[in-house]
């Protein structure tokens, strides 16, 4: 398991590799709306990417029609960035702060 610095574990994964669309990238764990994650029914999904395990599959949870689904074995292949409008759309939906401009006088 990847560490960083003091004894934390890191919150990048060690996978580094090709995703979708042909970037190099690692996963990041722990981040709401950072990702899509192919669903086993074949749509994707906004997702937050929890942890690696060990057998090099990741666990996560996919968020859409009003709720989240827990995914405990996700392949790298099944990981993508999330459009930027999408992640946006779903966070302004659950009432995340982060999604809104700050107010200007």
């Amino acid at each position: 398991r990847p560490h960083g610095g003091l004894g934390r574990p890191s919150s990048r994964s060690s996978s580094g590799g090709r995703v979708p669309g042909g970037e190099t990238s690692e996963v990041e764990l722990g981040v709401e709306y950072m990702y899509e994650v192919k669903s086993s029914e074949g749509p994707w999904y906004l997702g937050t990417i929890h942890r690696l395990k060990r057998d090099g599959r990741y666990e996560g949870d996919l968020h859409g029609g009003g709720c989240s689904v827990h995914y405990p074995s996700i392949k790298r292949h099944e990981i993508r960035r999330a459009r930027r409008q999408a992640a946006k759309r779903l966070a302004s939906s659950r009432g995340d702060s982060r999604a809104r401009r700050p107010m200007r006088r």
